[in-house]
């Protein structure tokens, strides 16, 4: 006959601390996260800069890239619409009857297709 391993076992007082030890340590690790104090100021920093930098663009510029981008490409205008900036730099989507949006973004003078698949912006 096999004896059952788990039939005497019991769990004693300094198992339970250990485990409770343990799994205290374990929470707090998962609270605190893996950043020092200065990783955690240089984040706050990189938010405030990027906050600073996607202003909106003024009219004159969004009006300048879609005509930029109608001449590149003779989409229609109506159908060029703004969606927001980038860094600064306007972004404009163009839906075509399919429903395929593409995204086009200004750079001073030069316009950048957006792709998908390599999830990068392409200089037309």
């Amino acid at each position: 006959m096999e004896k059952d391993p788990w039939e005497n076992n019991t769990v004693t007082n300094k198992n339970k601390l250990w485990f409770y030890v343990l799994l205290g340590m374990l929470v707090l690790y998962v609270i605190s996260g893996n950043k020092t104090p200065d990783q955690s100021k240089t984040n706050s920093t990189q938010i405030q800069k990027k906050e600073v930098i996607n202003s909106e663009p003024p009219q004159y510029l969004i009006t300048q890239c879609r005509d930029n981008i109608s001449s590149a490409t003779l989409y229609k205008k109506e159908r060029l619409n703004y969606i927001g900036s980038d860094a600064g730099n306007v972004v404009i989507v163009y839906l075509n009857d399919f429903g395929k949006a593409f995204k086009f973004r200004c750079i001073g003078n030069n316009i950048q297709l957006y792709a998908e698949g390599s999830r990068s912006w392409i200089s037309m």
